[in-house]
């Protein structure tokens, strides 16, 4: 929750020096500003504000790999190439994606990057949202790994989001074609960038693609007992990543450190042995 701009200007958190620089209400919603906790950052708090939403298609292409998408005040008509933007958009090829992919593809708050640790290993959203609802806050805080009451916040507002965007996962769920990879489910870190590919998402894709049906590579964001590779190609031995990786190792883990050269290599002995 933000500090709406009337009770910041009402109890002076701000002076009237600076307010006056500062726009009370959205100009595309007209709904009151809000700031952050810090009264560093304003936003929008409507949900469906026209640039919020807009923010989100645009985080959308984005992760879906379609190029060419900016949004700004146009009419589709005058977008260039709008009508090729769409298509590439609604490529099956690329909504061909896990169940965990479409709420990332969502681009909702505090849950995009998060999404595989609370939905990898369902179905469809509708088992997800059954141990969602049944079990609440506990369930986010033991699917996100969260022990410590200070971090349990996260969790709350996690539980609240999923909730407060249920009817929307639901609708976006029928826009894709959702599949349960099939091979061996591969855990993957990566630490720093990953030499010829554009980015750590696109090297996992090719992975994917390259030994379908063999391999099932998924990219997580942190480092644990559960991670198979860690990758590092451009970074030293100072990267957080590689540091818990060293003392999980030193504790008797069985995560490799591999660059992503030695783990193709890697991949390709697994695969002759199938």
């Amino acid at each position: 929750m933000g500090i709406p701009y009337s009770d910041v200007y009402r109890y002076g958190l701000i002076s009237e020096e600076v307010l006056q620089f500062i726009p009370e209400y959205c100009e595309d919603c007209n709904t009151e500003i809000e700031f952050t906790e810090n009264l560093n950052q304003i936003y929008c708090p409507n949900r469906y504000c026209v640039n919020r939403v807009a923010a989100r298609l645009e985080g959308m292409a984005k992760a879906m790999k379609v190029d060419g998408w900016g949004f700004e005040q146009y009419d589709c008509d005058e977008v260039p190439a709008f009508k090729k933007k769409v298509k590439a958009l609604c490529d099956p090829e690329k909504r061909k994606v896990r169940l965990w992919e479409v709420v990332k593809f969502g681009c909702i708050p505090h849950v995009d990057i998060i999404a595989y640790k609370i939905f990898d290993g369902y179905n469809n959203l509708e088992e997800a949202y059954n141990d969602i609802e049944t079990y609440q806050v506990p369930f986010i805080a033991e699917r996100l790994g969260i022990k410590n009451s200070e971090s349990s916040v996260l969790a709350v507002l996690v539980y609240n989001t999923l909730i407060e965007y249920k009817t929307e996962l639901f609708f976006g769920e029928k826009q894709f074609i959702i599949y349960k990879p099939a091979g061996r489910k591969i855990q993957i870190a990566i630490t720093g960038g990953v030499e010829g590919f554009a980015s750590k998402n696109e090297f996992i894709r090719q992975i994917n693609m390259a030994y379908e049906g063999v391999i099932n590579a998924v990219l997580v964001n942190t480092v644990s007992n559960s991670t198979d590779f860690l990758v590092r190609d451009n970074e030293g031995g100072n990267s957080n990543k590689y540091r818990k990786a060293i003392n999980l190792i030193n504790k008797g883990s069985k995560i490799k450190i591999v660059t992503s050269r030695e783990l193709i290599e890697i991949l390709n002995g697994m695969c002759e042995q199938n």
